[in-house]
């Protein structure tokens, strides 16, 4: 049998193929597949029987923008017709594949998906519908006319009146920006003489009353990479972000507010270790502010409810010359494992670990009373000292995982955003996101990648004719270059009549805040194109500098024709990713060199050895 995952998928053993299905409901969690499965005794769960009631097989599409698998199916005999009972919407369901002969362990996730629910059933099957993480992660609303919401560095919002009678306005209540200029019918006050402002709650108190209307430059600079985490966790949703494989300079500290458990524990553990496990009480061995809260009280005070996500932080020591030391945390009931660690350590450098689980789905508060870490170990004979230091425990409602990689290969710009109204976290991630010419969805594992479009870089992998099923290529379209593009910049919030503002403001501030936009532009010499083509687009960029900058980098990737290809290509490509960069060697469309190109979409069909990509370069 091949050895890992990969070479499975691209071998000539590939003939027991399984898809898993593993659904949570309102009552618990179901199991089937398409051709029947039994877990093993040391698995979890163990000893569990996956019913052969999948109809046919799960195909799973993504893209730049989204990921989805459409709907999947099971047969119903009659035995599940309960189901139309439970509450399936809002719930996880996820997708295995591996091979029937294998223990769960080794199977791999291919999905994880928000459930929408039993959609049309019909005799002798039910359809469950199938959506990304983003209709429920990013769906809540925040802000309102009296509560203006902003982030990062914004021109001429709006001050909005709260109290007329003691000049009080508000800002902003979003964060603790403070206004770099305040205005009155376009001329500058100055503080403490004609306002005072609050940075605590972002209230605007005016020592007179108007003349006309107030509006502000609010500057909190950040950097797009940073305005992105503090949207998702924006209000009072305890919503948190987690960053996985994230370059150190992204690290973000969550909400302190939040923050139900915090200290330091350690536990020194010295061989023999022999038999057993060497088991560490989560709340005992925590020192610190808020020391000692325990699961069973974060249940009983309401906090710990179903759908709440814990995330454990730390960090994991031991010195040179020790045997592979693994790490798990699991509940004193018993449940999954979560693996924290595996290292073989070189030094004495100390391993971060963050893990996370949802409460009322696996576990239940009985299970939850006491948290443990087990350090299972087989040690060769010798002496050595482990810690674990628990940094924080967190409970959240939710937890928005980053992929700290992509969040860090978007063009990195000052950027500003601001709502007068209620508005979703996700109507304000997309025209953030939008700004660097980027995209951003869930992937098929729930996790969310922001990907840049940009010119091919080095390739990951090489395609040709042997690769690609027979008349597997198709041309989707052609992308003919743009003569012309504008972006727009340093968004007016309150566009004023120009005739409305004070005598004194000067011809070029009366045209700036009675504009909505400012705006660059970059044009191609393209004498072979006699079809003028121009494009415009918004951002929210504040400088004139960035916003050029930006709109010469998409010019550069269109000065010339683009093609779309679709490619069917065997399983050797189940390891590349959207933004990839692979190399097509094909007897057809000038692909006969090799072409670099990007792929913007990959379709799988785990019943089938073969990838559909959507590559554009």
């Amino acid at each position: 049998m091949a050895t890992n995952y990969s070479e499975w998928l691209a071998s000539d053993q590939h003939k027991t193929p399984v898809v898993l299905i593993i659904a949570e409901h309102s009552a618990g969690t179901v199991y089937f597949s398409d051709r029947g499965y039994a877990s093993y005794t040391t698995d979890s769960p163990a000893n569990t029987y996956f019913d052969d009631i999948l109809i046919a097989s799960v195909t799973i599409a993504e893209t730049m923008q989204d990921t989805g698998a459409g709907s999947i199916g099971v047969y119903n005999d009659g035995t599940n017709d309960d189901w139309l009972d439970l509450i399936w919407e809002g719930y996880s369901i996820k997708v295995y594949f591996g091979d029937a002969r294998w223990k769960f362990s080794n199977f791999v996730i291919e999905g994880n998906f928000l459930n929408a629910g039993i959609s049309s059933p019909s005799f002798g099957r039910f359809r469950f519908k199938i959506k990304d993480w983003s209709s429920s992660l990013l769906s809540e609303e925040i802000g309102s006319e009296l509560s203006p919401v902003l982030f990062g560095q914004c021109f001429n919002v709006p001050a909005v009146l709260i109290d007329s009678g003691t000049g009080l306005y508000k800002l902003n209540t979003s964060s603790t920006s403070s206004p770099t200029e305040v205005r009155d019918n376009g001329i500058a006050l100055a503080t403490p003489a004609d306002y005072t402002y609050s940075d605590t709650d972002g209230d605007l108190t005016l020592v007179a009353s108007p003349a006309g209307q107030v509006t502000a430059d609010v500057a909190r600079p950040k950097l797009l990479n940073a305005v992105i985490p503090d949207i998702i966790t924006a209000g009072d949703s305890k919503v948190d972000v987690q960053l996985f494989d994230v370059p150190d300079a992204l690290l973000v500290s969550p909400n302190a507010n939040n923050t139900l458990m915090s200290g330091t524990g350690s536990m020194a553990v010295t061989t023999p270790l022999e038999g057993g496990d060497r088991i560490v009480d989560l709340v005992s061995a925590v020192s610190g502010d808020r020391a000692g809260v325990d699961i069973d009280s974060l249940v009983a005070g309401g906090a710990l409810e179903d759908d709440t996500t814990l995330i454990l932080t730390g960090e994991v020591k031991a010195v040179a010359g020790a045997e592979i030391w693994e790490i798990r945390l699991q509940p004193n009931s018993g449940g999954a494992v979560f693996d924290i660690a595996s290292v073989r350590p070189t030094d004495t450098t100390y391993f971060p670990f963050s893990v996370g689980f949802i409460f009322g789905r696996t576990y239940s508060a009985s299970q939850f009373e006491e948290l443990r870490f087990s350090i299972p170990t087989s040690p060769a004979p010798g002496s050595f000292v482990g810690q674990i230091r628990i940094r924080n425990l967190q409970v959240w409602r939710a937890v928005v995982q980053i992929d700290g990689e992509s969040l860090a290969g978007v063009t990195a710009q000052h950027v500003g955003i601001y709502s007068g109204k209620a508005i979703t976290k996700k109507e304000l991630l997309d025209d953030v996101i939008n700004t660097a010419g980027a995209f951003y969805r869930f992937n098929s594992i729930g996790k969310m990648e922001i990907n840049e479009l940009k010119v091919p870089g080095t390739p990951t992998l090489s395609l040709t004719v042997d690769d690609i099923e027979t008349n597997g290529i198709s041309h989707v379209r052609s992308e003919p270059p743009i003569h012309k593009m504008i972006l727009r910049y340093l968004k007016n919030y309150e566009v004023q009549s120009a005739d409305s503002l004070a005598a004194a403001v000067s011809d070029d501030n009366r045209s700036l805040y009675s504009s909505e936009w400012s705006e660059v532009s970059k044009e191609n010499s393209l004498s072979d194109y006699p079809v003028f083509r121009s494009v415009s687009y918004d951002s929210q960029y504040f400088t004139e500098a960035i916003a050029q900058a930006e709109v010469d980098r998409r010019q550069v990737i269109r000065s010339v024709t683009r093609d779309v290809f679709k490619v069917k290509t065997y399983n050797i490509a189940s390891e590349v990713n959207i933004g990839d960069t692979v190399t097509i060697t094909y007897n057809k469309y000038n692909l006969d060199s090799g072409v670099d190109m990007v792929v913007i979409g990959i379709k799988r069909n785990l019943g089938k050895k073969s990838i559909e990509l959507t590559v554009w370069g």
